[in-house]
């Protein structure tokens, strides 16, 4: 009864933070122009935009964003669809 009384709620406390932890945060160099750079996930292309913006030089999925980039990127499911349903 116990195992299962902490197997829910560990099931319970990992749904509830696992939303949270959707952002990462790239730390600028020297603060500036922003202190954190935010990107909802962690691909070439959300680094390759954080690059653009100030020189990052590390990350972490913790910090007050200060300005968020969104790269133009699809994920292949959803360009796979366009492509079927562009053939008909």
């Amino acid at each position: 009864m116990k195992k299962l009384l902490a197997l829910l709620l560990g099931f319970c406390l990992l749904s509830v933070t696992t939303p949270t932890l959707a952002k990462v945060c790239y730390r600028c160099t020297e603060y500036k122009p922003a202190r954190y750079v935010c990107a909802n996930k962690d691909t070439f292309r959300a680094r390759k935009a954080a690059r653009k913006v100030c020189n990052w030089k590390s990350y972490t999925s913790t910090c007050n964003c200060w300005k968020w980039v969104k790269p133009n990127q699809k994920d292949f499911m959803r360009f796979a669809l366009d492509r079927i349903a562009a053939r008909r």
